[in-house]
């Protein structure tokens, strides 16, 4: 049986599309291996119709539903479950309420103003550090352009070989709803221009303006189109020369087909967005666009197709992966009868590569050092199980000002994202057992690029690194609070 994740976004003409299309497109990439149902407020048809082409099931509350969160804690939501909450109305005490229940907690986020106690905030936006988040110290976070949430067909289109010659056929999109109504501005703009034959504007179902639209409805140069899917949304964008687009994850969808993009910047929590996509010229500004409408697209297609590559949907079902498999994962202190097993693991050969001493161990050296371990006070020995098979320790020294970290993973057990969570819980752990503030900090051979990037998922910071031995060792730091 697939374990549940429930997505909790809402979408409407005034908040406009933006978290459900986000949660969608989440959903979609990790749905053959999640049973996703949708929890919503007052669905428009045309989002029903969207959501189920996803998920299993929507599940509907009334607007102005009081003790929203606990409501849906009881009534839907289980210990081994997922939630993902998507809306910046989420705050830190609707959050808890979710924690509490037990659940696994994502949150998809772009503003970054509020305390998270969720267990992984994802941010596809470019630029954005943990720096930039208050969180609990076991928040993970995903954040950057690596994470962008892309919806299969655009997915699919990041992998295909797009050339664009000609400046011909333009493609409109300023998501679900555009409140400002900047499409009828931007019409009005473009539309004398004679280099282009052809102009399709993508209309959302929270797109209230369509009577000003009316003036346009005979000119044969103008197409609209409303409520489509992602499939007919993506194929007008392959056949498309120019897009026109708000600064929000349709700009991630053009770049995933490629073309010459114009950025909208249409609501202030578009800022950080619209800044990468100018910055790092995936587009250029719409208030240049009569200029630089004849671009060579080439160059920005080239660009696109580096950040949009079409690997996000891997690492995010990482991410679900790793959530889903940490209540299967056990941990406990380690044993005398532990002796042998630790021995075998300290002596695997990518281990000893791995660390300051390459040496092989000598089983006397083992055993004097690992009951020294077992009894010492500012040592903490702990063994990791799944489905009843141990597969990894974990290791705490206590220095003058800090705690040393050393990990390692069973042989037959690396590749599966187990390493990850067996750090996580093990800082948990650490935690509950001395309740106080305090410091980590890891050793990691330059060369281990694993090791090095699960310390950075875990929000460590890299100090200056060591030259020990003649091999450079980079240092790992972490504040728990």
């Amino acid at each position: 049986m697939k374990p549940t994740i429930y997505f909790r976004a809402d979408g409407n003409s005034q908040i406009g599309l933006g978290h459900v299309v986000r949660s969608l497109a989440l959903a979609g990439m990790i749905k053959e291996g999640f049973e996703c149902k949708f929890i919503i407020r007052d669905p428009s048809p045309e989002i029903k119709k969207q959501i189920l082409e996803v998920c299993s099931e929507i599940i509907e509350l009334k607007s102005g539903i009081a003790g929203e969160a606990e409501l849906i804690a009881a009534k839907y939501i289980s210990k081994n479950d997922i939630t993902v909450l998507d809306g910046y109305h989420f705050d830190t005490q609707y959050q808890k309420v979710f924690k509490e229940r037990g659940t696994k907690l994502v949150c998809i986020d772009d503003l970054h103003q509020i305390h998270f106690v969720a267990d992984a905030v994802i941010n596809h936006a470019y630029g954005i550090e943990r720096e930039d988040y208050k969180a609990e110290f076991y928040t993970r976070f995903y954040l950057g352009p690596e994470y962008a949430l892309l919806r299969l067909p655009f997915l699919v289109a990041t992998k295909e070989h797009r050339t664009v010659s000609k400046t011909e056929n333009l493609f409109i999109s300023l998501g679900g709803s555009d409140p400002q109504n900047c499409t009828l501005s931007i019409i009005k703009g473009i539309i004398n221009f004679d280099r282009i034959k052809r102009i399709d504007v993508v209309l959302g179902s929270g797109y209230l303006y369509f009577e000003t639209l009316k003036e346009f409805k005979g000119n044969t140069k103008i197409n609209f189109h409303k409520n489509l899917n992602a499939k007919e949304i993506c194929a007008l964008m392959k056949d498309s020369d120019i897009g026109i687009c708000s600064a929000s994850t349709v700009s991630y969808e053009y770049c995933s087909v490629g073309g010459l993009l114009f950025i909208v910047k249409t609501a202030s929590n578009q800022e950080k967005l619209y800044d990468f996509l100018l910055n790092e010229k995936l587009g250029l500004d719409f208030k240049g666009f009569e200029k630089n409408y004849t671009s060579e697209a080439g160059y920005f297609i080239d660009v696109q197709k580096k950040y949009f590559n079409g690997e996000s949907a891997k690492n995010i079902q990482k991410i679900f992966r790793s959530l889903a498999l940490e209540d299967e994962i056990l941990i406990r202190k380690a044993l005398k009868e532990d002796i042998k097993l630790y021995f075998e693991w300290a002596n695997d050969p990518l281990t000893r590569n791995n660390s300051i001493n390459k040496q092989p161990i000598k089983w006397e050296d083992h055993g004097k050092w690992f009951y020294e371990k077992l009894t010492d006070k500012n040592t903490y020995l702990f063994l990791f199980s799944i489905q009843n098979n141990l597969f990894g320790q974990l290791r705490f020294d206590k220095m003058k000002d800090y705690w040393l970290i050393n990990f390692s993973v069973d042989k037959n057990y690396r590749g599966r994202g187990l390493a990850e969570s067996l750090v996580h819980k093990g800082i948990v752990e650490l935690k509950q057992i001395i309740n106080c503030p305090f410091i980590l900090k890891a050793q990691v051979l330059d060369q281990n690029t694993a090791s090095a990037n699960i310390f950075k998922k875990l929000n460590f910071k890299i100090e200056d690194p060591q030259i020990i031995n003649s091999e450079k060792f980079n240092n790992f730091i972490k504040h728990v609070d």
